[in-house]
């Protein structure tokens, strides 16, 4: 499934490239730079599969590219383009990190704190069978 995703793209990619007046320009923008970096990944490591062995080296340049493979998720920025809600959406976002780092912030403390409370007052750890409680409570949420 990837394979045919990443080939539907480069052809795609490849053809606006090709069909494009001045190239230099297109490959210098930020929106086309993203879309080149979410498919190079997956062609270099494929080049790296044919053309070394398997090594450390070779594995943590392959650990590398999937972390580049992230770019993918920046293309969802090029919609923001054609949809007038989710620029807003956007535009809140940015004027309110502060508030909502504070939040995540004040969310985790709390959950840390509680936790500690909690288990304090309990005076007591995990049973042995503790797997038990975890599994029926998963099987429960939908």
């Amino acid at each position: 499934l990837e394979v045919i995703c990443v080939a539907v793209f480069s052809v795609e990619y490849v053809m606006r490239l090709i069909t494009v007046e001045k190239k230099w320009k297109f490959a210098k923008n930020f929106m086309n730079l993203i879309d080149l970096m979410s498919v190079l990944p997956f062609y270099i490591q494929l080049m790296l599969t044919f053309v070394t062995s398997n090594s450390n080296k070779n594995f943590t340049v392959i650990k590398l590219l999937r972390v580049l493979r992230l770019f993918r998720v920046f293309r969802i920025v090029k919609l923001s383009k054609y949809s007038t809600s989710l620029l807003i959406v956007m535009t809140t976002l940015k004027r309110s990190v502060t508030a909502l780092l504070t939040l995540l912030c004040i969310a985790g403390l709390s959950t840390v704190l509680f936790s500690a409370a909690i288990y304090s007052a309990e005076g007591v750890g995990f049973p042995e069978h503790s797997f038990c409680y975890v599994e029926g409570t998963l099987s429960l949420v939908p």
